[in-house]
């Protein structure tokens, strides 16, 4: 989920995604979706680096994770 404040909360994602090489593939008011392939160590990276926004689903399937 988003922060309270909604647009400061989607500049930061926006920049973890790029940095990780991955896409935001959908975003909401309370919602986002975010697409990365790569080693296990990479989507575990991302993950954490996206551990202040609550994380409802995860998704893997061999070395992609979405």
């Amino acid at each position: 989920m988003l922060g309270d404040d909604s647009s400061e909360s989607k500049v930061e994602l926006s920049r973890v995604v790029e940095a990780f090489n991955a896409s935001l593939l959908d975003v909401t008011l309370e919602m986002f979706i975010v697409e990365l392939s790569g080693s296990s160590e990479k989507v575990d990276e991302l993950i954490k680096a996206l551990s202040r926004h609550e994380i409802v689903e995860i998704a893997r399937s061999g070395v992609t994770g979405m």
